[in-house]
């Protein structure tokens, strides 16, 4: 499942996409007698901080992010960065 979540600027969106993946780890999900650890990947893009030429684009850059936080380990935040390259889906 894919949500994207539009929060003000970089900096308030990094730091409440931060807030909700510590509030889901912990809080493990009861299944049985065990108890299941949740994690949440996470990626964030903001305008003006993230060039994009309309609203789809921006969402392709938090996207890219998203993936970007999933290869890099998972259960972590990553803000896209304006001098990092991407490529966007045509629309």
């Amino acid at each position: 499942m894919t949500t994207y979540l539009i929060i003000g600027n970089g900096v308030a969106g990094n730091s409440a996409a931060e807030r909700i993946r510590i509030a889901i780890a912990e809080k493990p999900v009861p299944n049985g007698r065990a108890a299941v650890p949740m994690t949440l990947s996470a990626g964030v893009a903001a305008w003006p901080e993230t060039p994009a030429e309309s609203e789809m684009q921006l969402v392709d850059q938090a996207d890219a992010a998203l993936y970007l936080a999933k290869r890099s380990g998972r259960n972590r935040v990553m803000i896209r960065q304006a001098a990092e390259p991407i490529q966007l889906r045509s629309h």
